[in-house]
C-alpha cells in the first residue's frame, strides 16, 4: 500500500446540499491558487457523497484532461516524478491511503 496526502479538499463532506457545480468550482479554486496548474494534485471526494452529486466525477475529469493531465496510481506518480516525497501545501489533515490521482 502507498500512503498519500491529497492536496485539494473541496468539502464535499462537509457541505452535503453543495451542487456538483459547486464542489467542481472548489476543486478548481483550490487546484489554481494552492496546487498550481502543472503541478501534481490528489483530490479528496467521499464516496458517499457521490451519489448525491451526478457528474461531479465527469466535470472533474474533463476540466483535468482539458488541461492535458493523465489519471494515474500514487506509485506510477511517484515513478514519474523520480521521488517519494512531493511538496505543497500542508491542509492539516492527516494521511490517508488513496487509488488514484492526477499527475501532469
Amino acid at each position: 500500500m502507498t500512503i498519500a496526502m491529497w492536496n485539494v479538499d473541496p468539502s464535499d463532506f462537509s457541505n452535503p446540499t453543495d451542487s456538483a457545480q459547486a464542489i467542481r468550482d472548489r476543486v478548481v479554486q483550490q487546484f489554481e491558487s494552492l496546487v498550481g496548474i502543472g503541478n501534481s494534485a490528489i483530490v479528496l471526494l467521499h464516496e458517499e457523497e457521490a451519489g448525491k452529486r451526478p457528474g461531479l466525477v465527469t466535470m472533474l475529469v474533463e476540466y483535468f484532461q482539458g488541461l492535458k493531465y493523465t489519471f494515474v496510481t500514487v506509485p506510477q506518480c511517484y515513478n514519474n516524478c523520480g521521488q517519494a516525497i512531493c511538496g505543497g501545501l500542508d491542509t492539516g489533515v492527516t494521511f490517508m491511503g488513496v487509488e488514484s490521482f492526477f499527475f501532469p
